[in-house]
């Protein structure tokens, strides 16, 4: 699928408009580049608004990346939450 440039200008905004997201906000980036939602968040929408975003180098450190940047912001896909949710039942 092609997003123009105006498309996910128009998303950034309304996502953050919708999920109250300012650029006083930070974010762990940890899905792969090739998420459309990670793209918005680590590209389009720091430039939109100024949000601060923290990469984890990968799966393994995420726990580290969110003890020591505490972000406000965690965005992922349902899948994701979902085997999180049978890792600790």
């Amino acid at each position: 699928m092609l997003y123009s440039h105006g498309n996910l200008l128009w998303t950034a905004r309304q996502f953050c408009r919708q999920a109250h997201i300012t650029g006083d906000d930070s974010y762990v980036s940890f899905l792969s580049m090739g998420h459309v939602v990670e793209q918005l968040m680590t590209v389009v929408i720091p430039i939109v608004i100024g949000i601060q975003v923290y990469y984890a180098r990968d799966v393994t450190s995420l726990s580290d990346t969110l003890k020591e940047s505490q972000p406000s912001v965690l965005v992922a896909p349902p899948e994701y939450w979902f085997s999180c949710y049978q890792v600790s039942v």
